[in-house]
């Protein structure tokens, strides 16, 4: 049993404050962290109360406790310690405390000592830490950008662990369901490859990553493009999370995007309005038109269509990659399609189905396709279509005011081609009609003189050698003149580049398609008897190919050095070599053959047929 000198002896040194109070509550002993911690002097405490200690208004609450205590007393705390116990000070202050009580002999009498720590630094740090963590978490939750805390240590899937509601509201997603899910698995496709990268190198180098603009994919499937910024954070176990910043910058790509799209629209109606005053084929002009329309709606495809016997023949093609064109190049007709021909507006077809699918050689495959008709003074003039991706943004309202321009200056292509056509008809036939007047007035009455002269010869035989005479050199100049009109009204004269040229406009005037040629070198050099053979080759390739090749465009490529090489190229339906051998290649290998030269006939690289004829310049005697 200890004496309470020997029981100082032993406490006064301990790093907490000891007080020890007998059976009655009366205080016997203080160590000098007592005084410290209560403000009183040893001398000044003891022998009072216990309850001096207690804050005001709870000394008959202890006293109750204090008797409980001595029914059973045993080392414990004296309460829990999320119940801040406080004591009182001499000052009057309340201090927070943690006391552990434990019974004591001091001599005969059973004591109780109570060891007192000051927690009033902990208590206002760990205060200091719930304000701080209610403060983060209030301003997390209550943000008005989308904020959310990934685990970087998984860089490809990296899971949400917490997000906030204006993630869930900018997404069209619960809390719960967000922190089920990954944001790969939130983000688009197209941009899952550069975010996996980008959360790589954060993860590997942590602190924060730079601003990172990508689109996510929204709850209905929709595109939300958002700017994302994060901050690698250590965590106290040692694992780190990211912190993400997302704000929502749809409405301004999506107006970036719409100002875009309108400058590339108005470049390509100058473009447009520039190659029809400067006379452009019209295969140009509509090559031009599918290749804005590419552009100007980020698609896949965009084609012009005419109607023809059995359906819809591809007069213009383009896609992403080029102007190639299908090897389909007549749709059949359909419902759905037909439908679109008496529509004022275009028309959006969502999801094409296998079958139109198959119908379009493929083609037409994808996300949405828009269809707008053509039409000029109320005549239908046939289709042009755009269509876009898998996975691309719907058609918009400016998409479809833009189609609807597109498509009156398209149908313009075709009735402007048409009217030109028609004028170079009538010229033509006009111009026939003169040669023909020229023939009646000079060759006819040239003839009637001839013979007038004839007659008046047998009346005077005598002078019949000198007439014979003057009539023969009348005869020839009557057929100078006969071949004078023949060359005119051919429209090509003795010059072989306009003979070719003219057999060039008059398939061009038989049928809708453009006829191009080029000639490279000096053609006036060329044999007649070889230009004769190049005349007749170029006029039944050119039939065959309005007959039978379906095509849009045929390219006249002449060149001439030793050798005279024509090649007629056109992008219609293609030669098929294993077919039956008709009379066409026949003759072109019958010409030929007898100026010492060869042919060939061959399909394209990228669909229809090309003729190759090479001769000499002058043959062989």
């Amino acid at each position: 049993m200890l004496s309470i000198s020997d029981f100082s002896q032993f406490v006064s040194a301990a790093p907490d404050a000891v007080v020890v109070v007998d059976s009655t509550g009366c205080i016997i002993f203080v160590n000098d962290q007592a005084e410290r911690l209560f403000g009183y002097s040893a001398t000044e405490i003891i022998g009072q109360s216990v309850e001096q200690l207690v804050p005001l208004g709870l000394a008959d609450e202890h006293k109750m406790l204090r008797l409980d205590y001595s029914k059973d007393p045993q080392s414990r705390r004296m309460a829990d310690p999320a119940a801040q116990v406080r004591v009182r000070r001499a000052d009057g202050s309340a201090v927070p405390v943690d006391i552990a009580l434990s019974p004591v002999w001091l001599g005969e009498e059973l004591a109780v000592m109570a060891t007192i720590r000051d927690v009033s630094i902990s208590s206002a740090a760990d205060a200091a830490l719930r304000s701080s963590e209610a403060l983060y978490r209030s301003a997390f939750d209550n943000a008005a950008v989308a904020v959310a805390i990934t685990d970087i240590s998984d860089p490809v899937k990296r899971p949400i662990l917490d997000a906030n509601e204006a993630l869930g509201e900018m997404l069209g997603y619960s809390r719960d369901d967000l922190c089920s899910m990954g944001f790969d698995e939130l983000t688009h496709p197209d941009d899952r490859l550069a975010s996996r990268l980008a959360a790589e190198d954060r993860a590997r180098a942590g602190g924060s990553i730079s601003r990172l603009e990508k689109r996510y994919i929204h709850a209905d499937g929709s595109t939300v493009w958002g700017a994302l910024q994060a901050v690698v954070i250590e965590r106290a176990d040692g694992g780190r999370v990211s912190l993400a910043q997302i704000i929502d910058i749809t409405r301004r790509v999506r107006a970036e995007y719409d100002r875009d799209r309108r400058e590339r629209f108005l470049r390509m109606l100058g473009d447009f309005g520039t190659a029809v005053l400067s006379g452009k084929p019209r295969a140009e002009q509509l090559q031009l038109i599918c290749t804005s329309l590419v552009q100007i709606h980020d698609a896949a495809f965009a084609a012009v269509l005419i109607p023809d016997a059995d359906g819809l023949r591809i007069l213009s093609f383009a896609t992403t990659s080029g102007s190639e064109v299908p090897s389909t190049r007549l749709v059949p007709f359909d419902d759905d399609i037909e439908a679109v021909f008496g529509e004022p507006d275009p028309k959006v077809f969502n999801f094409w189905d296998l079958e139109r699918r198959e119908r379009f050689d493929g083609w037409a495959a994808g996300n949405e396709t828009i269809v707008a008709p053509l039409r000029a003074h109320n005549i239908f003039e046939g289709l042009v279509v755009v269509g876009r991706g898998i996975g691309a943004e719907p058609y918009d309202d400016q998409d479809h005011e833009i189609m609807t321009s597109v498509a009156h200056n398209t149908a313009l292509v075709l009735e402007l081609a048409r009217a030109r056509r028609t004028e170079r008809l009538l010229l033509l036939a006009e111009e026939r009609d003169r040669i023909g007047r020229d023939l009646n007035d000079l060759v006819i009455q040239r003839l009637f003189a001839a013979g007038m002269h004839m007659q008046s010869s047998l009346a005077d035989p005598s002078s019949l050698p000198e007439k014979v005479r003057n009539l023969v050199g009348e005869l020839d100049e009557t057929i100078a003149v006969i071949r004078d009109s023949i060359f005119e009204l051919a429209g090509t004269g003795t010059d072989p580049r306009a003979q070719l040229m003219i057999v060039a406009e008059t398939h061009l005037l038989a049928g809708g398609t453009d006829i191009t040629v080029g000639i490279e070198g000096d053609l006036e050099s060329v044999d007649a008897t070889v230009v004769a053979h190049l005349i007749a080759v170029l006029n039944e390739s050119l039939s065959n190919v309005l007959l039978h090749a379906s095509a849009s465009k045929v390219d006249v490529q002449l060149r001439v050095d030793d050798r005279v090489s024509m090649s007629v190229i056109d992008d219609g339906v293609g030669f098929d070599s294993a077919s039956e051998r008709g009379f066409g290649l026949t003759n072109f290998e019958t010409r030929a053959n007898e100026l010492g030269g060869e042919v060939s006939v061959v399909a394209g690289p990228r669909g229809g047929t090309i003729v190759h004829w090479v001769v000499p310049r002058i043959p062989d005697p």
